[in-house]
């Protein structure tokens, strides 16, 4: 029995290092097995690696796997996965397995879900993030940079958000800014306006216009000026489904410069926050 327990401890161990090495290949193997042994070698994984495999999982083979776990478990991958990723999973679930959901799901977290799959595909609000950071406008500047030290090595914030003592969206302040300001001072004093902003019915076409001029992060807020949510360049960069037609999937392959300029902007943004991380 013992030898059992570890020879099942050492596999767990082994498909572990599998994970975080190559989770595209882990989860296909995954994909290979009978789905109750593959739940089995999941549910062996720390948190962070069950995540890491969801993430690596198109939705449709994700759902599977997720209505089958424990249904708090289920609710803490889908809060820990990317927003547009979480809301694909989501939309491949059973009718009745929502309904369990919405019961138990964070609600801030079920309404974004269902706010997303509600829009058209070639809308803004069908490509909402919730991904950033946002502070009220008395935060002091150097707990903003606590709270950036402290993210994930693989996450980045290129701007936070500022708040107003309604939580209406106020301004924001550049990442790459806070190297050169006083720690004691206030967000509020700080904050830049918001120049550019999107609503969630607008067309991606508008997105994408914003995003060859330079813009690296859009808010997208509703009518209150409340703040749901941002697009990101990333996004766009990373899968060209982000386009919202053929044609424009066309126009960015015949126009390289475009995707390099946007490209190139993004890098100096990671440069200079990184800048940011060294300062004590």
């Amino acid at each position: 029995m013992r030898k059992t327990i570890q020879d099942q401890n050492n596999i767990a161990k082994i498909f572990e290092s599998f994970v975080n090495a190559n989770p595209k290949e882990a989860v296909q193997e995954l994909h290979k097995m009978p789905l109750g042994q593959a739940l089995d070698l999941l549910c062996t994984l720390p948190a962070k690696s069950v995540i890491l495999c969801f993430e690596n999982m198109p939705p449709t083979k994700a759902a599977p796997f997720l209505r089958r776990l424990p249904i708090k478990q289920a609710c803490y991958i889908l809060g820990h996965l990317k927003t547009l990723h979480a809301a694909g999973v989501f939309a491949a679930l059973p009718v009745a397995y929502k309904a369990r959901l919405k019961q138990v799901l964070d609600k801030n977290l079920y309404a974004t879900l269902t706010t997303i799959l509600a829009y058209s595909k070639d809308s803004v609000g069908a490509f909402i993030d919730q991904d950033y950071l946002s502070f009220k406008t008395d935060t002091k500047v150097r707990e903003i940079i606590l709270r950036l030290k402290n993210l994930p090595k693989e996450k980045f914030a290129p701007q936070v958000f500022i708040k107003d003592k309604n939580g209406k969206l106020a301004g924001i302040i550049r990442t790459q800014n806070l190297a050169f300001f006083d720690r004691e001072n206030i967000a509020g004093s700080l904050m830049q306006s918001i120049e550019y902003k999107l609503a969630p019915k607008d067309n991606l076409e508008n997105a994408l216009n914003l995003f060859e001029k330079g813009v690296y992060q859009i808010p997208i807020t509703d009518e209150k000026n409340t703040l749901l949510g941002v697009l990101n360049a990333c996004d766009f960069i990373k899968k060209e489904s982000s386009f919202s037609s053929k044609k424009e999937v066309q126009d960015a392959r015949d126009n390289p410069g475009k995707v390099i300029k946007l490209t190139i902007g993004v890098l100096l943004v990671l440069f200079l926050i990184w800048k940011v991380f060294l300062c004590k």
